[in-house]
């Protein structure tokens, strides 16, 4: 007896055996891409066979399909299928440079008269025995005269601490320019030591040169207006408590603590609290708060 032995054969296709040499992630575009195609299909496909009474609906796209084919699929079925939303109010940011366009900016012959008047200011009145110091100030002068100044000579030290320009007039050869200004004087009697004097105004005449201004006259120096004074302010009133300790809180970051002077009641249900305001260095000065009404 023999053994028969069968053979059995298998075809495969040849299109099995060629390696798939197309990239993973194009495979994944093209799988992804015959998706929205078939759902796209059968979403206009329920449009043409549906009835008018009954509203088509849109099933949402798998997690798994990739977000750059999901977005223009969803905006493209929103569009035709969805109605239009109105979202929430939102608050409206104005950046800065809108905020600033409002603002209009001094201009360029502005900038420089300023300039050339509190510079001539700071160095005409500041006297520190500097010997290049006459002659950069008859440099500012339009005709460069030499005058009497006191500056590189021996004698008391002068500074400006501050200069600030407060207004400027328009005369026939340019401007008038008053500048108000402080100064650090060395005491006669105690040397080294410096003493404030008072607020002054310096008027400044420019004459309008080819390169700007320069200064066409000797200083006007007269003392600043004072401050208007006013009647003493007292509160009568009796404030809340919890409005006090508002006003103190307020104070915080300045002052380590506050003494309540006066208190008032403005028309309006809030009060306004006068403190004075004590640092740790024990200097103290005293300040007006304003507190809202409380309830």
């Amino acid at each position: 007896m023999t053994d028969e032995h069968v053979e059995e054969f298998e075809e495969i296709p040849w299109s099995q055996l060629i390696p798939d040499a197309t990239p993973a992630g194009n495979r994944t575009v093209m799988i992804a891409g015959g998706i929205v195609i078939a759902l796209v299909v059968g979403v206009f496909g329920a449009k043409l066979l549906g009835s008018g009474s009954q509203p088509t609906v849109v099933e949402t796209l798998s997690e798994t399909v990739p977000l750059s084919i999901e977005a223009p699929l969803e905006t493209s079925i929103t569009s035709e299928s969805a109605p239009p939303t109105t979202g929430p109010a939102q608050s409206v940011l104005y950046a800065e440079a809108d905020l600033m366009a409002s603002i209009t900016p001094p201009s360029d012959t502005v900038v420089a008269a300023n300039y050339v008047a509190t510079r001539f200011v700071r160095e005409f009145f500041t006297v520190d025995g500097d010997k290049a110091a006459r002659p950069n100030i008859a440099a500012l002068f339009a005709n460069g005269i030499q005058l009497p100044l006191p500056h590189g000579q021996e004698g008391l030290t002068t500074y400006v601490e501050w200069a600030q320009v407060v207004r400027s007039e328009i005369n026939p050869d340019g401007l008038d320019v008053t500048v108000a200004f402080q100064m650090l004087e060395e005491s006669a009697g105690v040397p080294e030591v410096f003493v404030r004097s008072e607020v002054l105004e310096a008027t400044i005449a420019l004459i309008a040169t080819q390169d700007g201004y320069a200064v066409g006259a000797l200083p006007n120096v007269s003392p600043a207006a004072s401050p208007t004074s006013i009647a003493a302010w007292e509160g009568v009133d009796s404030a809340p408590q919890a409005v006090i300790d508002a006003a103190i809180e307020k104070i915080g970051g300045f002052a380590t603590e506050g003494t309540v002077i006066a208190q008032e009641q403005l028309s309006g249900g809030a009060w306004r609290i006068v403190l004075l305001a004590k640092r740790a260095d024990g200097l103290s000065w005293p300040l007006q708060v304003i507190v809202p009404q409380v309830p």
